[in-house]
């Protein structure tokens, strides 16, 4: 690999992992742990499958549910097939934009956490390789000048 393309790749990951600390710091933030909670009744479940095992299976649940008389949906994706259309749910929804629901509370707390180490890793892995490429730059640099004086003295 060229050191262009080198080069782009570390400045992408460094601001991909720059970007998940700033949303994962905005999910601990939303302290969805104490979202008022709302009845939502499910719309749709669609059991998709990836390849011919039954392991490999998941369904994607749509739910609707209102809040202050205003009509919202959402959805997640469930390994089980707990839910089935026109059962009801339980959800939880954040207070100051009510489009945006969770089903368990204080999940965006544990995304946000996720996202921030994944950050983490993304901005160390970067930063440890930078640093690994100064001390090499210095060590062959103290490298040069010894041998200079070697031939020098000699």
């Amino acid at each position: 690999m060229n050191n262009k393309t080198s080069l782009v790749i570390k400045i992408l990951v460094l601001l991909f992992g720059v970007a998940m600390i700033v949303t994962g710091v905005g999910a601990l933030q939303s302290n969805s742990a104490s979202w008022p909670s709302a009845r939502a009744k499910i719309v749709s479940s669609t059991l998709h499958s990836s390849g011919n095992s039954s392991n490999n299976s998941a369904y994607d649940i749509t739910y609707d549910y209102q809040v202050d008389g205003v009509q919202y949906s959402g959805a997640f994706t469930s390994d089980l097939e707990t839910y089935r259309k026109e059962d009801a749910l339980i959800i939880y929804y954040d207070p100051n934009s009510p489009g945006n629901s969770i089903t368990s509370p204080g999940e965006m707390e544990t995304y946000g956490i996720i996202g921030i180490l994944f950050g983490l890793f993304c901005v160390g892995g970067i930063g440890w390789d930078g640093i690994k490429s100064m001390l090499a730059k210095r060590q062959g640099a103290a490298a040069a000048a010894g041998g200079a004086k070697t031939d020098q003295g000699g």
